[in-house]
């Protein structure tokens, strides 16, 4: 018997994926209604998405040294001090977050130190304008760690939104008891991160939604193909160079043959036998 002709056989015992728990379908929040297949993507993500993690942090730190040097020409004098000292910090803050990346335990546990960087970088900006007499238009700038955390930071659209919200209500409240801007002012400024958390949410809603989109079937051709593979060596003992089924007492002549591997693109039909 040739793989293609048991293959409803190894279908019908390897995955029935289609039949069950609605296999991909997501809830509103984005998030798979089958919790397997919510953990594996978690999982996917944060092996996939180290190394643009390190580039956030790489360009914040960028960013902040730019920031500060042209920070002399913007600011009045007199600040200048609490400016160096936000600098220093928030540099060596940053470098922090970016060594601890490289440590084994965070390989898998970056979010928690993308959501530090969030943090860190808008406590810094709201305790300028506070500490510091800054221009009206410097108040706006924290815009644009809005709109960067929900379109660059690696953060799943629940991590993120919960770390966007909580920030922007942070730089509110810095900014609001620092008395640098009137209530005209602060409510303007409310309405601008209202605007822009709207935006970034239905940005990363969309890019967030297709990559899910893609990672269900992906997952579920990943898991048809184990349990295929393990039908035809369980039940058959493996597969010859013909592509004939081996039964368990024929092994010896068939001495070798361990794997098999099935090409979901070419109909359905053994690829290699090793």
């Amino acid at each position: 018997m040739t793989v293609s002709e048991a293959l409803p056989d190894a279908m019908a015992a390897a995955n029935k994926i289609s039949d069950d728990n609605d296999w991909g379908a997501m809830d509103r929040r984005l998030v798979f209604r089958d919790n397997d297949l919510e953990w594996d993507f978690r999982v996917t993500e944060r092996s996939r998405n180290l190394g643009q993690a390190r580039f956030v942090l790489w360009l914040a730190l960028g960013i902040e040294l730019s920031f500060a040097a042209i920070d002399p020409w913007t600011l009045p004098a007199d600040g200048m001090t609490f400016v160096l000292w936000r600098t220093i910090i928030l540099t060596l803050a940053l470098v922090a977050l970016l060594g601890l990346t490289y440590a084994p335990f965070f390989r898998t546990r970056w979010p928690l130190l993308m959501t530090l960087a969030v943090h860190v970088m808008t406590v810094a900006n709201g305790l300028t304008n506070a500490m510091v007499d800054v221009p009206v238009l410097y108040l706006a700038g924290f815009m644009l760690l809005v709109l960067a955390s929900y379109l660059i930071v690696p953060l799943i659209f629940q991590y993120c939104i919960g770390t966007v919200t909580t920030a922007s209500l942070v730089y509110l409240g810095i900014t609001a008891l620092g008395d640098v801007a009137d209530a005209q002012l602060l409510a303007m400024l409310a309405a601008q991160l209202v605007a822009a958390n709207v935006i970034g949410i239905a940005a990363l809603y969309l890019a967030e939604r297709f990559r899910r989109l893609d990672h269900g079937p992906a997952d579920a051709i990943l898991h048809t193909g184990e349990r295929i593979e393990e039908f035809a060596l369980e039940q058959h003992g493996g597969v010859d160079a013909f592509g004939d089924f081996v039964k368990p007492d024929e092994r010896s002549a068939a001495d070798g043959l361990h794997d098999v591997v099935v090409d979901f693109t070419h109909d359905w039909k053994v690829v290699r036998a090793d």
